[in-house]
């Protein structure tokens, strides 16, 4: 694992597991790990010695890095480095890496081994190549950042290249390719545009809102493009070109894991496990229940909308002001914690959220001011009925009711996004007047220990699953795992 973190251009990895009398190859990459069977290093020293001297090469592309990025070492430090990939005119050029930020990579091995590098062009401009592991039946992320040149609100893509290695390549022809556990991963990467820092580094009030609401318009714009994000989080938020007032506040990033769409859903039942049970909506969540009380319903816009709303509220109960995270938000009771927990105590706790008369302010840091505070409450009462009708729709049994329905509540799209941002731009008109974002008045704690309850439970949805099951796909296992999502599987690191 730390080789992998620590050299960020590492493909993969081989070293051998050896005894006094046998030897094996180990070999792990993005798709995980295989070994060799048993050589008797002393029946058959030659082939001992042909893996030592493999190990040995001085190759960099035979030991297993990426050798289009390249260090400038001195006094064992890496002072200096560049990457080599195609420009917007195909033409392969080489970029400066930068040296004064670390670089951005993904915790899990067996993933899509997200690595964002931090590069400058020839003139001085700051930009962003990420380098990604793809399944084979994943569109490419590039695919859907095509079709988003030009989107206000959505990150900008410059250039790609793909197919840079595929893990079944790594492997030996006698490899099993069809067992279950092998899934083929393609790398590819994209040169985009580079933002300010992710939504959790807000420096005000305001600054948090204004990028929020952007993010919302961003995503609104994106299905207007015929494109359905699917994986809104705190993490895939960014502020805009700190360098600009220009242009909007708040970017949404991160198309992984997004689907062409012809409308406000995604038409087919697709995997439901993108995301993590932090942000999923109730009806995401309710997805993998396996009763036949309720219908499979396709992933839909107002799934994201949703998704928003619990980004809002991992800001105003999980910080307690600037950079400063709530040490309790993910602890005992907590309200978030509840969240993060199995599909369903999360779907209970979201259920009730959504459901209680007022919003419970006691756990609420007096950091956030009331303008904010507001927001959270109406954009909680606003996502409640819509909820509640994708529930009772799916608790139909007849799907042409079900269908008809399903349009009717579409048809209120465009108002349902106007509605919302402007639910932000009131925020944001109470936080500009004169103490705007004054802290609010301390009121009194019941209880401030981290085991302290969210709002009763007085609401029930009709959910059977009950094993909890966080079984991980190919695709998840960095990608939609439950809680791996919350800035614990992507890092920053130093070159």
């Amino acid at each position: 694992r730390q080789i992998f973190f620590r050299q960020l251009n590492r493909l993969f990895c081989r070293s051998l597991l050896l005894t006094e009398t046998q030897v094996r190859l180990l070999h792990c990459d993005r798709s995980g790990a295989y070994k060799t069977t048993s050589v008797n290093i002393h029946d058959d020293p030659c082939t001992f010695v042909r893996l030592v001297l493999g190990l040995s090469s001085q190759h960099e592309a035979t030991l297993g890095l990426d050798s289009t990025v390249q260090w400038t070492i001195k006094d064992g430090v890496k002072v200096a480095g560049t990457i080599t990939t195609v420009n917007e005119s195909g033409k392969r050029i080489k970029y400066q890496l930068r040296m004064d930020e670390p670089h951005i990579v993904c915790r899990v091995v067996r993933s899509r081994g997200t690595v964002c590098w931090r590069a400058r062009d020839k003139a001085g401009k700051h930009i962003i190549l990420k380098d990604a592991w793809r399944i084979d039946e994943q569109v490419p992320e590039y695919v859907f950042l095509e079709r988003a040149k030009g989107v206000a609100g959505v990150t900008q893509m410059f250039a790609y290249e793909d197919d840079r290695a595929q893990t079944k390549r790594l492997r030996p022809e006698c490899f099993d390719f069809k067992a279950n556990e092998f899934h083929n991963r393609t790398m590819s990467r994209v040169m985009m545009a580079c933002y300010g820092s992710s939504l959790d580094r807000f420096t005000s009030q305001r600054q948090a809102i204004v990028a929020l609401r952007d993010a919302i318009k961003g995503h609104w714009n994106l299905l207007k493009a015929g494109i359905m994000h699917r994986d809104v989080s705190m993490d895939n938020i960014l502020f805009g070109d700190d360098d600009s007032n220009e242009g909007p506040g708040g970017i949404l990033i991160d198309l992984d894991m997004a689907m062409v769409v012809d409308g406000p859903t995604a038409g087919l039942l697709t995997e439901y496990r993108v995301g993590t049970h932090l942000y999923q909506s109730v009806s995401v969540l309710r997805h993998s229940d396996q009763s036949t009380r309720i219908a499979p319903h396709p992933r839909d816009y107002l799934d994201d909308l949703e998704s928003f709303l619990y980004v809002l509220c991992h800001l105003i109960y999980g910080f307690e002001g600037v950079y400063l995270p709530h040490p309790n938000a993910f602890r005992g009771l907590a309200l978030l914690a509840q969240w993060e927990q199995d599909r369903l105590s999360s779907t209970y706790s979201k259920a009730n959220f959504l459901d209680e008369t007022a919003l419970n302010t006691r756990s609420i840091p007096p950091f956030w001011s009331s303008a904010c505070v507001e927001l959270c409450d109406s954009f909680r009462k606003f996502i409640l009925p819509l909820s509640d009708a994708k529930t009772d729709i799916r608790d139909m049994r007849d799907p042409k009711k079900r269908q008809k329905l399903l349009e009717n509540l579409y048809d209120e799209l465009d108002g349902h996004y106007a509605a919302v941002i402007s639910m932000f731009d009131d925020a944001i008109a109470g936080l500009d007047r004169p103490g705007g974002d004054a802290p609010r008045e301390t009121e009194p704690q019941i209880n401030s220990s981290p085991e302290q309850e969210t709002p009763s439970a007085h609401r029930s949805t009709s959910t059977s699953d009950t094993d909890g099951s966080r079984k991980r796909k190919s695709s998840d296992s960095e990608d939609g795992s439950p809680s791996t999502k919350r800035h614990r599987s992507v890092d920053s690191v130093s070159p």
